[in-house]
């Protein structure tokens, strides 16, 4: 592996070095792409693909490589960390949200049997249903019961996004073949 090193003016130092660089390209019928960028010195993955951009950098692994670690992990583990943050990957669940904000109302009986109260929250639930996260967080700052009940934590649900589950089933699987297939040798 080459490497160089550049003194800069301003008491920079920049190295290069080489990494490996998978491309999966589309076959017939698909469109799907990706570059997999592997930098064993460093821990980073790096990837650019038809579902999305994705990196992280394992900088403690033990006494494996990049590649062994990367062939032991688990959907949730590798989305959490190459995506960015936990909930990214994720799309807002209106219906699941609306769900479980109703079961917790009706469950507090003094709330739900309010007067007004079952026709005040089917209300606002109807009002609600459909919409995006950032209108379900507008309207929920918004109704001043509503945020007092949850004390302004409400339960809100997210499944797995279209980018991730693509990019997860139809690329990811590749990427390990391949590295698979290379450590067998």
């Amino acid at each position: 592996m080459r490497k160089e090193r550049f003194e800069m003016d301003n008491e920079y130092i920049v190295k290069k070095w080489d990494c490996e660089v998978y491309s999966v390209k589309p076959g017939k019928g698909s469109w799907d792409w990706a570059l997999f960028f592997v930098d064993e010195n460093t821990g980073a993955l790096s990837i650019q693909s038809s579902y999305g951009d994705f990196e992280y950098i394992w900088s403690c692994i033990g006494d494996k490589t990049l590649k062994e670690f990367l062939l032991g992990l688990n959907e949730e583990y590798l989305r959490k960390k190459i995506t960015r943050g936990p909930d990214f990957g994720m799309e807002f669940d209106d219906k699941a949200t609306l769900k479980a904000m109703r079961k917790e109302i009706e469950e507090d009986q003094e709330e739900w049997e309010h007067s007004r109260g079952k026709e005040f929250y089917t209300r606002l639930f109807e009002e609600f249903e459909g919409s995006e996260e950032e209108e379900f967080r507008d309207w929920f700052m918004n109704t001043t019961k509503v945020f007092q009940f949850f004390e302004g934590c409400p339960p809100v649900r997210y499944y797995k996004g279209g980018q991730w589950v693509g990019f997860y089933k139809n690329l990811w699987p590749l990427f390990m073949d391949v590295i698979e297939q290379e450590i067998r040798v």
